[in-house]
C-alpha cells in the first residue's frame, strides 16, 4: 500500500472517528472542511473508507466482494464505488442510522422490494447465502490449529 494510505488511516485512527455497526471491517467517514473549494462538482465532500478486517484475508473472497460491490453500485442498488486498494476501498458516505424497532414494520416492504431486484439481477455472482458458512470454517480450522500447537 502506499505511504500515503497508511498515513492517512493511521491519522484517522489517532483521530478516532471510527463508524460504529461493521460486523468485520473498520469505517471511517472522511470529509472536506466546510471551506474547501471543490473545482469540480460532482466531487464528493465525504466518503467512507472501508479497510477490510481479519476475516476478509482470502483474496477471492475480497475479488468477489468488490465484483459485487461495483455490479450493484452501478445499477443503483448501493453506494458508488471511488476506489480499491489492498486492503479496502472507498466508496460513497450515505447518511444514515440504526433502524430501531418500530421502523421495521415500514421497512419490511422496502427492503423486500430492493432484495428481489437484487436477485433478479443476470450477474455473474452465487446468490447464495454462504458467509457465515465460510466464516464458521474459518473460525474452526483457526481454532482446530490453535488447540493441537497448545496439546503438543
Amino acid at each position: 500500500m502506499r505511504r500515503w494510505m497508511n498515513q492517512l488511516i493511521q491519522a484517522l485512527i489517532k483521530l478516532n472517528i471510527e463508524t460504529k455497526g461493521g460486523l468485520n471491517n473498520a469505517k471511517y467517514r472522511c470529509g472536506l472542511p466546510e471551506t474547501a473549494i471543490v473545482k469540480k462538482p460532482k466531487t464528493p465532500r465525504q466518503v467512507l473508507l472501508r479497510i477490510y478486517g481479519p476475516l476478509q484475508e482470502d483474496l477471492n473472497d475480497i475479488v468477489r466482494e468488490v465484483a459485487t460491490f461495483l455490479l450493484l453500485a452501478e445499477r443503483k442498488l448501493g453506494p458508488k464505488l471511488y476506489g480499491v486498494f489492498p486492503n479496502g476501498r472507498l466508496e460513497e458516505f450515505i447518511p444514515s442510522r440504526t433502524l430501531l424497532s418500530k421502523d421495521y414494520k415500514v421497512m419490511y416492504p422496502a427492503i423486500a422490494r430492493e432484495m428481489a431486484k437484487f436477485h433478479s439481477l443476470d450477474v455473474p455472482v452465487r446468490k447464495i447465502p454462504d458467509l457465515w458458512t465460510a466464516v464458521m470454517k474459518k473460525y474452526i480450522f483457526k481454532n482446530t490449529i490453535c488447540l493441537i500447537n497448545v496439546l503438543y
